[in-house]
């Protein structure tokens, strides 16, 4: 579990339950790994936007490998181990939001995939990786 200094009136909102981020596609119960990063990643993916106005989408949470493959995802997908998850953003108004609070991603231990390699989506991930496109 992460522990952050919060402000005395933060008052905690999920963006996205266990629920929405498996998306029926694993029984997440059955697999305590998964779930702890899975929970790891919403608690930082919460205080990331902890801030922001707007609504945030789940395009894609948790994939099975099968799942993940069929999307075309890295074979070392963060997708497939709970750490991993893509925000819908056809109108760009997340990643501007992102690059204008960049300090918070960094904070929060978050990586961001390139926007460049997400053209109508934000992709972000608790491992870090020595692959480019991420940042930081």
């Amino acid at each position: 579990m992460l522990e952050f200094i919060l402000k005395p009136d933060y008052q905690h909102k999920p963006r996205f339950t266990l629920d929405q981020y498996f998306m029926g596609r694993l029984d997440y119960e059955n697999h305590p790994e998964i779930k702890q990063a899975a929970i790891d990643l919403l608690e930082r993916i919460d205080l990331l936007f902890t801030t922001y106005k707007g609504t945030l989408t789940l395009r894609s949470g948790y994939r099975s490998p099968e799942i993940n493959s069929k999307a075309g995802g890295s074979a070392q997908s963060t997708h497939m181990i709970g750490q991993g998850i893509d925000i819908a953003d056809n109108d760009g108004k997340v990643k501007a939001w992102i690059k204008d609070h960049f300090v918070l991603v960094t904070e929060n231990k978050l990586f961001q995939e390139h926007p460049s390699k997400t053209p109508t989506w934000v992709h972000l991930q608790t491992r870090p990786t020595r692959n480019n496109p991420f940042y930081p």
